[in-house]
């Protein structure tokens, strides 16, 4: 119907505009682009340089040389990425292959969702911001999942969320909370204008302080402020700023009628174990309560 050099072969299919594209598909579709072959029954080609529709219903909404070859597949952008399986879908980055069914790649390079030979060829620069407010990928092949304000500057360097937290070095990290630093600078401010709890994994734990974080496990609790919980089982840190590196059914600090307790006091591990002395400290055991203030358990 429109552009120049294009084929239509398939019965009821179309071609709207740009150039040597070629829909040959029962019903098949190509809107624009250049190079595009939409192949199969209901497939869809929006755009984009040398894009492939080859899965029944497959779409390719842009990009260069990507490739939707799955039934109810697609991509949505970057370049030479396919989306193999069934609705599966690649939205973005370089080389990346969505190979188990309903899985989805959003950026990156040399990504494989199932088990299938990561696809050949060179990453090129493969920055990805994929939600978020502010966010900024400057470092190759880095990415900013969520957040606000946060940089992932170094190369496949990663911030999950959180705000204005940086990743500098290459294949530095950052999972969350706020004004934290993967680098050799330091934070430009340590006072966080919101919440920024963080939960990184695990299963039915809560992170409820002010900036407050668990790392994994299950039935975790940092429920004080600046309070953080490694992992393992059934752990609260309610005190201000308490830490339990693990165990099970640890509580280090807490309140008491809006009276702090057990503030600065860490828990290394062990199970039933509780500080209610400020800056106390209990490396292990078993049911230690310790309230001394400055107090440390086993004591040397």
């Amino acid at each position: 119907m429109g552009g120049t050099g294009n084929t239509i072969s398939g019965p009821g299919a179309s071609v709207l505009g740009g150039q040597n594209n070629t829909a040959s598909g029962s019903a098949a579709a190509v809107l624009s682009g250049y190079g595009a072959h939409a192949s199969a029954i209901d497939t869809a080609i929006a755009g984009g340089y040398i894009s492939t529709a080859l899965g029944q219903y497959a779409a390719v909404l842009g990009g260069f040389g990507n490739t939707a070859s799955g039934e109810d597949a697609s991509t949505s952008g970057g370049e030479f990425n396919d989306a193999h399986a069934g609705t599966s879908s690649v939205s973005g980055g370089d080389l990346n292959l969505s190979d188990d069914f309903g899985a989805s790649i959003t950026g990156g390079c040399d990504n494989v969702t199932g088990t299938a030979t990561a696809l050949s060829g060179t990453c090129e620069a493969t920055e990805t911001v994929s939600g978020g407010l502010d966010g900024v990928a400057t470092g190759q092949q880095s990415s900013v999942s969520g957040g606000d304000a946060n940089e992932a500057n170094g190369t496949t360097s990663s911030v999950s969320g959180g705000q204005d937290n940086r990743a500098d070095d290459s294949s530095a990290a950052v999972l969350g909370g706020c004004y934290n630093v993967a680098g050799p600078l330091g934070p430009t401010q340590s006072t966080c204008s919101s919440p920024a709890e963080t939960v990184a994994g695990g299963q039915a734990n809560i992170a409820s302080g002010l900036d407050a974080a668990v790392g994994g496990g299950s039935g975790n609790g940092a429920t004080g402020p600046d309070s953080s919980v490694a992992g393992d089982a059934i752990n609260n840190a309610a005190g201000d700023t308490t830490s339990i590196a693990g165990g099970q059914g640890n509580d280090a600090g807490g309140f008491v009628v809006g009276q702090s307790i057990g503030a600065f006091s860490f828990i290394g591990g062990g199970d039933g174990n509780v500080t209610s002395g400020d800056n106390s400290a209990i490396l292990g055991g078993h049911s230690v309560m310790l309230s001394t203030q400055y107090g440390t358990y086993p004591s040397g």
